[in-house]
């Protein structure tokens, strides 16, 4: 599983649950995931994104799906590189993303302890 092994890696990982025939799916993904500012922030911290698309029967995503405790998407889980997953379910907004990559942090560079996300923030 490539999930598995990228948090082995120490990665910030960031999974998207969503079905191509979804309209719920589809505008979350135009309005909160596909943003220059959400792919400015992760391309910052080294975010590897992942997409799970239950459009065909998949055993693996379905049992994700059900640690979550749900059974419907749009959910978007984002795994910092050291701790429980960050999930967002249902409405995403891009404003929940952002704050959700920003707590998780960074990806961790080989043998490297976690340091301070970068945010795309304006202040």
């Amino acid at each position: 599983e490539k999930l598995a092994e990228y948090r082995a890696q120490g990665k910030t990982v960031m999974v998207q649950f969503i079905a191509r025939w979804d309209p719920t799916s589809k505008l979350i993904m135009q309005n909160a995931i596909d943003r220059k500012r959400v792919a400015e922030l992760c391309k910052a911290n080294h975010v590897i994104t992942m997409l799970a698309d239950i459009s065909e029967p998949s055993p693996e995503i379905d049992k994700k799906l059900q640690e979550f405790g749900s059974n419907s998407v749009p959910l978007l889980a984002v795994y910092p590189p050291s701790s429980e997953p960050i999930v967002l379910r249902d409405a995403i907004t891009q404003s929940q993303l952002l704050s959700a990559l920003e707590e998780a942090g960074p990806s961790r560079a080989d043998g490297e302890t976690a340091t301070r996300p970068v945010s795309t923030s304006v202040h």
